[in-house]
């Protein structure tokens, strides 16, 4: 029921709220930070605004309502990016090094 999501966190290493925002079709505006970063890098969902700087954070919010079918992926498309079995198998890989 969401049209945007603000996420100016000042750190956070995956926020999992906007991920589960954006497979309800609500795309995010987050703070460049590493990790909570990625949501938009994966999915595309939104846009990245420079932490601290609120005058960011509402330009960034005010485009994505403008334009906000530019941010909206489809649920099937998200299921592929978002996939479970694939983040656990790149996990595991990771951590055999």
């Amino acid at each position: 029921m969401c049209d945007v999501m603000a996420v100016p966190s000042r750190t956070d290493n995956l926020p999992l709220v906007p991920l589960e925002a954006m497979l309800c079709g609500t795309p995010a505006v987050i703070a460049d930070i590493p990790g909570a970063r990625m949501a938009v890098r994966w999915t595309g969902m939104g846009e990245l605004v420079a932490p601290r700087d609120p005058d960011a954070l509402a330009a960034a919010l005010h485009s994505v309502l403008r334009d906000r079918d530019r941010y909206v992926v489809s649920q099937a498309e998200l299921a592929r990016i978002l996939d479970l079995e694939r983040s656990l198998d790149a996990y595991e890989r990771l951590l055999r090094g």
